[in-house]
């Protein structure tokens, strides 16, 4: 029906059912694609929550990478320190315990304290050989003369 046109009643039941059927036909019409429109609508959901768990995990992924190049990066700058501070002693280098290089240097200064500022080059490389032991070469006889001759060495 348009504005100009005046309403006139049906006037009898079957022409009210048929207007009532064709008002009824036309709005059915109109979501008549409903049920694909809602089934595209699921698996586009489906198809966003795949990304996302592939999104996620590809970010764990990076994330996992990025802390591993962090540490190597850490163990990179850790052995330069310990290179830099032990140069003049490099026998205390694997002996070096610490994350920082303010750590790293305390722990120097305590072990040449402890073991004295002796420089590399009066460091022992080789052990001394033992001599026989009186005992008879038991185990015993040779720690007491190995003792003896660091003592005396």
């Amino acid at each position: 029906m348009t504005d100009t046109q005046e309403f006139t009643a049906p006037a009898s039941q079957a022409d009210l059912d048929a207007l009532i059927a064709k008002h009824v036909g036309e709005a059915t019409a109109k979501f008549g694609d409903y049920e694909a429109l809602k089934e595209k609508a699921t698996q586009f959901d489906q198809n966003q929550a795949a990304n996302l768990s592939e999104l996620e995990k590809a970010t764990k992924r990076a994330e996992e990478a990025e802390k591993l190049v962090a540490g190597f990066k850490a163990a990179e700058e850790r052995a330069g320190w310990v290179k830099e501070i032990a140069k003049d002693r490099p026998e205390l280098a694997s002996a070096l315990r610490g994350s920082t290089k303010a750590e790293l240097e305390e722990h120097y200064t305590q072990l040449t304290g402890l073991l004295g500022a002796q420089p590399a080059s009066r460091v022992r490389t080789h052990t001394p050989p033992v001599p026989k032991s009186a005992e008879g070469g038991s185990a015993k006889g040779r720690a007491v003369e190995a003792l003896r001759a660091l003592k005396l060495g």
